[in-house]
């Protein structure tokens, strides 16, 4: 049975911008070689930009919702996403939710990314717009 979140410690700044900066390495950076038509030969137009952008979208979120709650980066660095209030997984609904604003707040200057920064729990607009909370995993 989950802990409930007050009992949980939160994720750092440092350990998120870790996590993040790792999902960037292993997921994105790749994937972004792979549709770069002189590496690959392959035609790419907005058609596969946005096929290959939507399946991040539901990969990522299915990350996010599965039961541990953590993408690749998060797990090597040892956070996970989970219910703000229970402390429970929260669901692909949630997720996919979590990360459409996680992308939206990237826009404004990464203003939604830079609201960690601003409350105690270190939330940012994604995690207040699906009641997520990132904390430390339980080893």
């Amino acid at each position: 049975m989950p802990l409930h979140p007050s009992f949980l410690r939160t994720a750092t700044p440092n350990q998120r911008m870790g996590a993040f900066a790792i999902d960037l390495l292993l997921i994105n950076f790749p994937i972004a070689i792979l549709l770069n038509p002189a590496v690959t030969g392959a035609p790419s137009g907005p058609l596969v930009l946005l096929a290959v952008f939507g399946g991040l979208l539901l990969a990522f979120a299915a990350f996010d919702g599965s039961q541990r709650g953590a993408t690749p980066g998060k797990r090597l660095v040892g956070t996970r996403v989970v219910d703000a209030e229970t402390g429970e997984p929260i669901g692909l609904g949630r997720g996919l939710l979590r990360r459409v604003v996680h992308f939206l707040g990237a826009v404004p200057l990464y203003a939604g990314w830079w609201w960690i920064f601003t409350n105690e729990r270190g939330r940012g607009w994604h995690d207040l717009a699906a009641r997520t909370l990132v904390v430390r995993a339980q080893r």
